[in-house]
């Protein structure tokens, strides 16, 4: 089974889960009310996936670690860019979030690449538990597997910006790992994500 950062999953064993680890008091509820963890960027093994458990409050967020066994469904961010699935989920009150995804899907689709919503949508998305607040700002994440020209990458998160209603905080998913669309588009050298640290890349080489 491959996983990858962003990735939620629907587990089994919560209360198994509970009695491994020194966890906050808030952890026992978010997990019994729904038992969906999100893959991080760790180190991992094949015995011992890295996740993090959300809470319903912005700060309460906690690392902890899963068997693959536990593992009972996974819903990655590019199953989530589905138009029909949003409309099902809210009928026609559609919150800002879902009207900046149905803005902006044509944009990426059109460019061809593989992307989905992350964060607190994703995780309303997937659960159906409420997650996003007004404030909230609309996370994507974007498959990048080949170099993108740097005016490129301007022009298309310029356009997503002018549709979306809402901020967006947009990541580009590389081969050295995950980066900030805009910092890309601004800086020579980026923060990239990766299962082991932050590092800082040159940009040139995000693709060697």
């Amino acid at each position: 089974m491959e996983l990858k950062p962003h990735d939620l999953l629907r587990i089994r064993g919560v209360e198994d889960h509970l009695q491994g680890f020194p966890f906050p008091d808030w952890v026992a509820g978010a997990l019994r009310l729904a038992p969906w963890v999100v893959v991080r960027r760790a180190f991992g093994t094949t015995s011992r996936i890295p996740i993090g458990i959300r809470g319903k409050e912005r700060g309460f967020r906690f690392a902890s670690w899963i068997s693959p066994d536990d593992i009972v469904q996974v819903i990655s961010p590019d199953t989530l860019a589905d138009a029909t699935r949003w409309k099902a989920t809210y009928d026609d009150q559609l919150p800002s979030q879902v009207k900046g995804l149905l803005a902006i899907s044509p944009l990426l689709d059109g460019a061809r690449y593989k992307w989905g919503p992350t964060g607190s949508l994703a995780y309303e998305l997937a659960t159906g538990i409420s997650s996003i607040h007004a404030d909230s700002d609309l996370d994507l994440l974007v498959e990048v597997p080949e170099p993108i020209s740097i005016p490129a990458a301007r022009s298309l998160l310029c356009a997503m910006e002018a549709l979306s209603p809402v901020r967006l905080d947009v990541q580009m998913n590389t081969p050295s790992g995950g980066v900030s669309w805009i910092d890309y588009c601004t800086a020579d050298t980026v923060l990239v994500k990766t299962n082991f640290s932050p590092v800082l890349l040159k940009k040139k080489s995000l693709w060697h």
